[in-house]
């Protein structure tokens, strides 16, 4: 019996960024326009993919039922799930913002063995329901400046293969969870971080940037309207 894989979205899979700049749109992996019928007009979201996301999720698909579950608003995540996953064979459905609890995201909705059930997401807060089920795995997309340079030196999902190789091999999924999880920790605590936290006057502020943040309160005049939908949309 395969197991069941949950993914999170935004800066796990893909970086998203409203834009109106030719380069940025002209570099992507596609656009997304979201219609604002309060504001009469339309965002345009550059939505890149994140390094080795392919190969990841066609490993992925074939030891695992796969679920995306995001933050994000219907009216841009659907696009975006179907896009990626609507090829893929063992590729279940998508979960939208109004699935949340208390802003987290729940395993149990998915009506599974808990042991049986995996997640990953750059945000630890959105498993704290379920901390022995979630890994995360380091932000992609921090703002368009640095885009290109993640584009070329971001390794993470291909290094995530080895990982849900051992869970779909194990009995459960705790235990190479866990085993990770460990290994991971024990790397970070014996790594000098300093280079990157150090503060230097010579080191250029960033510069401001206009981000699409599908977090953002989708009625607000930043982000497109809300879109109903049920809890669950089966996009195969």
């Amino acid at each position: 019996m395969r197991k069941t894989l949950v993914l999170d979205l935004d800066n796990t899979l893909v970086a998203s960024f409203s834009t109106s700049k030719a380069q940025l749109l002209g570099s992507c992996d596609y656009v997304v326009s979201i219609p604002r019928e309060k504001y009469h007009d339309t965002i345009t979201i550059a939505v890149f993919k994140r390094p080795h996301l392919e190969e990841f999720l066609d490993v992925a698909c074939s030891l695992f039922d796969v679920w995306i579950f995001t933050a994000s608003d219907k009216s841009y995540a659907q696009p975006v799930c179907e896009n990626l996953l609507n090829s893929k064979e063992r590729f279940k459905g998508c979960l939208f913002r109004d699935s949340l609890v208390k802003g987290g995201k729940d395993l149990s909705i998915f009506n599974v063995n808990m042991d049986q059930i995996m997640i990953i997401d750059d945000d630890e807060f959105n498993f704290q329901n379920n901390p022995k089920n979630g890994v995360t795995i380091n932000s992609f997309g921090f703002d368009t400046i640095t885009i290109q340079k993640e584009l070329r030196l971001d390794h993470e999902l291909r290094d995530f293969i080895p990982l849900l190789k051992s869970v779909a091999d194990s009995p459960t999924v705790f235990e190479p969870i866990l085993q990770y999880k460990q290994f991971h920790s024990s790397n970070f605590q014996n790594c000098d971080i300093s280079p990157l936290t150090s503060s230097s006057s010579n080191t250029p502020a960033v510069t401001s940037f206009h981000a699409f943040s599908p977090f953002d309160d989708m009625n607000d005049e930043k982000s497109p309207n809300s879109a109903t939908s049920a809890s669950s949309d089966i996009l195969i």
